[in-house]
């Protein structure tokens, strides 16, 4: 059996153009708690992942109240009272969780609404709800839950909810969070599971992915540059990023493409897609980046 060298260096093409040779750390977390069948809430169902800002949300009040459609902007909500309940229907913006300034958040905004119909701590959805609007609210900073932050290589961190579903008895919620560089994510996690027992809430692990650079000076990042500069006949920028791209996993992975940066393109949204000439520009360099990495000229 022949012997094959492991690759030395890997190109994932789930970044954006320039280059991205700079990921945030990345922690998942998910709430839960138990309840009585009493309080305001009924039911709630909103997302399903945390690293997708939800654009529908659904929820379900006992009793009639006096919800001001106003409150949610500039999320869309309805409201609709039947058989002595109140329903609400929030719509909003979806995007990637890593760019929640991106998205319009309708669960957070739908919670916002309800925020003065008298949540009680005893029913579950409400408890949850209570505390996602006391320590998150509209921010995405992370700023009222003690743990904002950033710095140079990649920016401020980051906090999108992007799930919660539950009734009186049971509710969940996740959340997705992404941080600079030297965030201790143990630590982190450690912070945040604290905070939220205060409020008889159960914070669990998710996933967890530490941050991920390769030095600007090194020889894969010199030789992707010297192929977009040639494919792209422009300067190749080195550019951090908030997603969770495939280059982490390997020390000596850089994100190249598919498109620009800025494209928007619907990640993880229903309708995401590429244009073909943009497949054909990719291929082009990652063909040259291949063979200026061989050593040869082009």
């Amino acid at each position: 059996m022949g012997y094959r060298r492991r690759p030395e260096y890997r190109i994932p093409t789930d970044g954006g153009f320039s280059m991205d040779n700079t990921v945030k750390g990345l922690l998942h977390i998910l709430l839960k708690a138990r309840g009585v069948s009493a309080g305001v809430i009924k039911n709630v169902c909103s997302g399903s992942r945390p690293n997708i800002v939800p654009n529908k949300a659904k929820c379900v009040l006992a009793g009639v109240y006096d919800i001001n459609e106003k409150d949610a902007l500039p999320a869309k909500l309805t409201v609709n009272v039947k058989n002595k309940d109140t329903e609400l229907f929030c719509e909003g913006k979806a995007s990637h969780g890593s760019h929640p300034e991106e998205g319009i958040n309708d669960l957070m905004y739908l919670l916002k609404a309800v925020k003065g119909a008298g949540l009680d701590g005893r029913n579950a959805a409400d408890r949850i709800a209570s505390c996602l609007i006391k320590l998150i609210g509209n921010e995405i900073d992370g700023a009222s839950l003690g743990i904002k932050q950033k710095d140079e290589l990649v920016g401020e961190l980051t906090v999108n909810v992007g799930a919660m579903e539950g009734d009186a008895l049971c509710a969940s919620a996740k959340i997705d969070i992404r941080t600079p560089i030297e965030t201790d994510l143990e630590e982190l996690f450690n912070t945040l599971k604290y905070k939220f027992a205060i409020y008889g809430i159960e914070c669990e692990n998710m996933h967890m992915q530490n941050s991920h650079y390769v030095d600007e000076n090194s020889f894969i990042v010199r030789k992707l540059k010297e192929a977009y500069e040639i494919c792209f006949n422009e300067k190749c920028e080195c550019i951090p990023c908030a997603g969770a791209t495939y280059a982490r996993a390997f020390k000596t992975g850089v994100a190249f493409g598919p498109c620009a940066i800025d494209a928007d393109r619907g990640e993880h949204g229903p309708n995401e897609f590429i244009y073909v000439e943009e497949l054909n520009r990719l291929a082009h360099a990652l063909f040259t980046a291949m063979v200026k990495a061989a050593g040869d000229e082009i």
